[in-house]
């Protein structure tokens, strides 16, 4: 309901943390430190105020040709920003996974979900791409698409041990 969306971060986190994803076990509360970065980072403030400009209406071309390619199946979309990649898949069946440490990410994701009709297919979480205990394995597909760069070295490691617990063996991996 557009009624309930969250206004503030503490809102959003509480809205997003609240939420139980279909599968795998109850969600623990997250917390919304930026791994790797300064707790004052700059990207919450950017999303509130809508100083985007690596938003654009498509996924890059990689992910459009990925899906011309491969059949649907399960995806994980991790740092999924606005989720304009899982959006994009779940318009060709694909049902996804969206997860992103910021709320006002997620909370703009939800609009746009919403408004692509596609809110049965694509399920957004607030949380840590090295903290996915809440997803269940098994995903066909993994992308990143800008948030694996900025992880320290010491998250990258716990990163890459949450993606390949939760993505097939024989299956695509887009970082």
């Amino acid at each position: 309901d557009p009624s309930e969306r969250a206004t503030s971060p503490a809102k959003a986190a509480t809205l997003h943390a609240a939420r139980q994803p279909s599968h795998g076990p109850p969600r623990k509360e997250q917390t919304h430190e930026y791994p790797g970065t300064d707790p004052l980072h700059p990207l919450p403030e950017r999303y509130r105020d809508h100083d985007l400009p690596w938003d654009h209406a498509l996924p890059p071309p990689e992910i459009i040709a990925l899906a011309e390619r491969l059949p649907p199946g399960r995806v994980l979309d991790l740092g999924c920003g606005m989720a304009r990649a899982s959006i994009f898949l779940a318009e060709r069946g694909w049902e996804a996974d969206a997860v992103d440490v910021i709320p006002e990410a997620i909370t703009l994701a939800e609009a746009r979900v919403d408004a692509a009709g596609v809110t049965a297919r694509v399920r957004l979480h607030v949380g840590s791409v090295t903290d996915l205990g809440f997803l269940a394995a098994p995903y066909d597909l993994a992308i990143d698409v800008g948030c694996m760069h900025g992880l320290a070295d010491t998250d990258v490691h716990v990163y890459a041990a949450e993606v390949a617990r939760l993505v097939q063996r024989a299956s695509w991996k887009f970082l």
